[in-house]
């Protein structure tokens, strides 16, 4: 619902350029060199443009405004469309506290979020340490048995020092 409303905010937007636009002799003229007789054209590729730009134009000016900063809508991002995984790992890395993360296949990974967690696609499997979203930097590394029992394969703080 909300990329519907943003795409009528962006043809009206687009509309009004277009509109002014149109009262320009030199524009009318070379538009219609480029595409004649192809009606809303215009309204269509100016609603494009704004639409890859207006993200960037509206995020430099939150920021320098102060009104939100990057962080801010990276919370916002993340609780309103992350999954569990991604909110645990955000909340820990604002709280530098550890996060214990254990799987299906019995393994276990135990430390710090070396990296906030972000929504981009690229980034979803970009885990530093242990291939875990948000990047894990791993202190222990183990696995449980059938009775729970944590088995320390790997104490890696021991291993740095």
């Amino acid at each position: 619902m909300e990329s519907a409303f943003a795409g009528l905010l962006l043809t009206l937007v687009a509309r009004v350029v277009v509109v002014f636009a149109q009262r320009s002799q030199l524009f009318q003229s070379a538009w219609s060199d480029i595409a004649p007789g192809l009606p809303f054209l215009g309204t269509a590729s100016a609603s494009l443009l704004l639409g890859i730009a207006a993200p960037y134009v509206l995020n430099v000016f939150l920021d320098k405004t102060g009104i939100m900063s990057r962080l801010d809508a990276q919370t916002r991002a993340i609780e309103r469309y992350g999954n569990h995984l991604l909110r645990l790992f955000h909340a820990a890395s604002l709280q530098e506290k550890t996060v214990s993360v254990a799987l299906d296949n019995g393994k276990v990974y135990i430390g710090l979020v070396a990296a906030a967690p972000n929504l981009e696609p690229h980034d979803a499997d970009a885990g530093a340490h242990c291939r875990l979203p948000g990047g894990l930097s791993c202190v222990h590394r183990g696995s449980r048995r059938a009775t729970n029992d944590f088995l320390n394969n790997l104490d890696i703080a021991a291993v740095k020092t």
